[in-house]
């Protein structure tokens, strides 16, 4: 499988995943209830990242910007 199709098939089994289970363990009760980046977003980079052998949450972010950054536009700074 190429790289590709692997982060679309991690999407969207989070985005399942998230939107049937997890929403409710991470509910959010402010202001900014529909954020421009998506936590069904940024778990699949944490995936993505792992499944790359990246461990450390600035590597995954390095990798991600020089990487996919097409592929999530909305990415916030570090």
């Amino acid at each position: 499988m190429d790289w590709q199709l692997q982060l679309i098939t991690l999407y969207e089994y989070v985005y399942h995943c998230y939107h049937n289970e997890l929403w409710v363990y991470s509910q959010r009760m402010s202001n900014n209830s529909k954020p421009i980046f998506t936590d069904v977003e940024a778990i699949t980079i944490y995936l993505f990242g792992l499944i790359n052998k990246h461990r450390e949450l600035s590597d995954i972010y390095r990798y991600t910007c020089n990487h996919l950054l097409d592929w999530f536009p909305n990415l916030p700074a570090y």
